[in-house]
């Protein structure tokens, strides 16, 4: 059988790599690499320790991080005074964007219950089915 004009390229070039793909992924190993070389130990005014923080993204009232034991979001209010001024806190921006945060939070919270409460109703009218279910297959057999 005579190959295919494709499997002819490969048998004669070789795998064919995305060679765009690994330069990305190489960029993006690098940079992770360089990150975590400039990870350094914060802690907040309220004492709690984080190691190995590295700033994933800094809005106008927070600051959300990776660090060795996870991720966090760290209202920036809670940070030394030096950090502070390395994010531009600005206490007035903060309120804003905190209250915005809190109003979403809500909004998700009510919208999350109301999955919970109609998953848990779905969950009642199937246990209530099958047992109807059952009930009228036992009176089936027992008039047999």
């Amino acid at each position: 059988m005579r190959p295919t004009s494709v499997e002819a390229i490969i048998s004669i070039t070789g795998p064919v790599y995305n060679f765009k793909a690994l330069a990305v992924l190489f960029g993006f190993w690098t940079v992770l690499a360089i990150l975590r070389a400039e990870a350094a130990d914060w802690t907040t005014t309220d004492g709690k320790v984080y190691q190995e923080v590295m700033v994933v993204k800094v809005e106008d009232d927070a600051v959300t991080i990776l660090y060795k034991d996870g991720g966090a979001l760290i209202p920036l209010v809670k940070l030394p005074s030096e950090l502070q001024k390395k994010f531009h806190y600005d206490p007035e921006k903060a309120k804003i964007a905190a209250e915005a945060r809190a109003k979403r939070d809500a909004q998700n919270a009510a919208a999350l219950q109301a999955e919970k409460d109609e998953t848990q109703k779905i969950e009642q009218q199937k246990l209530a089915d099958e047992a109807k279910a059952q009930q009228q297959q036992q009176a089936g057999q027992a008039g047999h």
